[in-house]
């Protein structure tokens, strides 16, 4: 058993363990680059290690970046659903200020017409007795 660290310089992940550092640069969602914005191939050549193994990681294939908070995707509904949760989405924020400024005016709006209702009511009353 050897004693090597690997390290990954886009995100600081260090490990002694081959295998489990092979599926952090295999992994689906591509490490956010906290170091330097370095490319997972250029680790995988720093290390010398068969490409092979890397069966999800196709040169070719698009990746997608979230314009928010630049996580970046594999596929584009992964990046979609992110979108709905990604806290720096401001269009996601004015939604939500919006749907929160209509809730409060139904909310006033049922009021008023709670307090009409009660008004009739109270009314109706007084003209029966």
């Amino acid at each position: 058993m050897t004693d090597t660290e690997y390290y990954c310089p886009r995100c600081g992940y260090t490990i002694t363990n081959k295998i489990s550092f092979i599926k952090h640069l295999n992994r689906t969602n591509i490490c956010n680059p906290i170091y330097n914005d370095i490319s997972v191939y250029e680790i995988i050549n720093d290390y010398s290690f068969d490409i092979d193994k890397f069966s999800n990681r196709d040169k070719s294939k698009q990746i997608f970046q979230c314009k928010f908070c630049n996580n970046k995707y594999l596929n584009k509904y992964n990046l979609d659903r992110h979108k709905l949760i990604c806290v720096k989405n401001t269009e996601r924020t004015e939604i939500d200020i919006l749907k929160k400024k209509f809730n409060q005016l139904k909310i006033k709006e049922s009021n008023k017409k709670y307090k009409i209702n009660q008004k009739i009511k109270e009314e109706y009353i007084n003209l029966l007795f």
